[in-house]
């Protein structure tokens, strides 16, 4: 089997996945590899995002959970993060050396679910997120109250995400995207 091949490679710290499935989690679950930067590009439901298999596949932060004490660097596209997806409680994994998280075309709503999962991070980026569903209501107001970063190196997005996690930390440098293409 080819994903047995790969999974036996014991010198990779640099894997990217496109097109997430049951092989690509396979090879997440059986590699020897201690992964130090890992980019998941995953397709799904009818919006395009990720959502676990009928409890095949465990919730996006659950699957990665092998590489918890490797992880420093996270890029996930497509994956939805909203509670409703994440199960909560003991069974989500914390990844306490990520420290750069891109999210690219990603859905979540709630801050709290990436403050608890990545209590270390100092880079995050949300170009692009929850581009599907456009809510004037968003849960800034919600994300404003709950625990926040100590504080953020580096923070990079389009105005409406960054708005719309409610940051209250600090955050040395902001890259913000002001006009997407298309947008008036």
């Amino acid at each position: 089997r080819l994903v047995d091949a790969f999974a036996a490679l014991p010198s990779i710290h640099d894997l990217r996945i496109i097109s997430f499935g049951l092989l690509s989690y396979d090879l997440l679950e059986s590699i020897r590899s201690d992964i130090v930067h890992l980019c998941i590009e995953c397709s799904g439901d009818e919006h395009g995002y990720f959502v676990p298999l009928d409890s095949m596949l465990p919730d996006p932060l659950d699957l990665l959970s092998r590489h918890n004490d490797t992880l420093k660097d996270l890029c996930l596209s497509y994956v939805d993060l909203a509670a409703d997806t994440v199960r909560p409680g003991p069974s989500t994994s914390v990844y306490p050396h990520v420290r750069r998280l891109v999210l690219g075309a990603a859905r979540f709503r709630e801050l709290e679910i990436l403050v608890n999962a990545f209590p270390n991070l100092r880079e995050l980026d949300v170009t692009l997120c929850n581009i599907l569903e456009f809510d004037p209501d968003c849960p800034r107001a919600e994300n404003r109250t709950v625990r926040c970063w100590d504080a953020l190196e580096h923070v990079c997005g389009d105005v409406y995400n960054i708005y719309r996690i409610g940051l209250t930390c600090p955050v040395a440098r902001l890259d913000i995207v002001l006009d997407r293409p298309g947008e008036e």
